[in-house]
């Protein structure tokens, strides 16, 4: 009896630890999936600011004004 509670023990010690890796997985995951956001933001914030340039300098040319880039 002693035997098999101890085998409960171990077993129900395993599956906190089994459960802290999956938690300690998903965290990182996560983290992973919001800086691969983080980043696609940054490159389209960066693709935007090239198209409106290229507006900017398309009005430009045709008021006459000198390009802005």
């Amino acid at each position: 009896e002693a035997e098999a509670a101890a085998q409960a023990a171990a077993a129900a010690a395993a599956a906190e630890a089994a459960a802290a890796a999956a938690a300690a997985a998903a965290a990182a995951e996560e983290e992973q999936l919001t800086a691969e956001v983080q980043q696609t933001q940054a490159e389209d914030a960066s693709d935007l600011d090239s198209i409106l340039s290229g507006i900017d300098d398309v009005v430009a040319s045709v008021s006459g004004d000198a390009p802005t880039s």
